[in-house]
């Protein structure tokens, strides 16, 4: 009879009518968030025990309350679109960086070119000259424009970038009219 004496004196609370800490339920909510926001009868097997309640875990009903309530959905929304923001900002930034090797490249590239034309200016072609001094313009003008141009490639999807790289390679006239040592 002392055992069961013993056991009336504690208040042992299951179900929605038990009290848990704030910090418990934030470490229910985070195992839930972290794996996924599975279903209570799930999310019930990875929580541990709480250090109150007599170590009595949330009922699966607790649960389903605090999983479908308005404060949980909201906090898990909220999760979501920062997680959003956070890879929508890592893409940009690589794609940035992409931008800025790229933009690397192209000054070394034009480096190059115009080393290239100050060794062998005597051996240009008057029609390659022509087309040397309209590409400048183009690129130049172009060139003044970058804030737009970088709007716009920032806005295209890789497949569309890789194209218009393409393009501008194949539209450069000048393949043929350097003259080969």
């Amino acid at each position: 009879m002392d055992v069961f004496e013993d056991f009336q004196d504690k208040d042992i609370r299951i179900g929605s009518t038990a009290k848990y800490t704030d910090d418990y339920k934030n470490k229910v909510f985070t195992i839930w968030y972290n794996e996924g926001k599975p279903p209570p009868k799930t999310l019930f097997e990875k929580i541990p025990p709480p250090e109150t309640n007599y170590g009595v875990r949330p009922s699966e009903t607790t649960l389903k309350s605090w999983v479908f309530s308005q404060p949980w959905k909201k906090r898990a929304n909220d999760l979501d679109a920062g997680v959003r923001q956070s890879v929508d900002l890592a893409l940009i930034q690589t794609k940035v960086e992409m931008l800025e090797r790229h933009a690397r490249l192209g000054e070394k590239m034009q480096d190059m070119g115009i080393e290239y034309l100050e060794d062998h200016k005597d051996d240009i072609t008057a029609p390659a000259a022509v087309r040397l001094l309209v590409e400048g313009v183009r690129i130049q003008r172009e060139s003044m424009g970058i804030p737009g141009a970088i709007a716009k490639l920032t806005s295209l999807p890789d497949e569309k970038l890789l194209e218009e790289v393409k393009k501008l390679i194949e539209e450069t006239p000048m393949e043929d009219e350097i003259i080969n040592e």
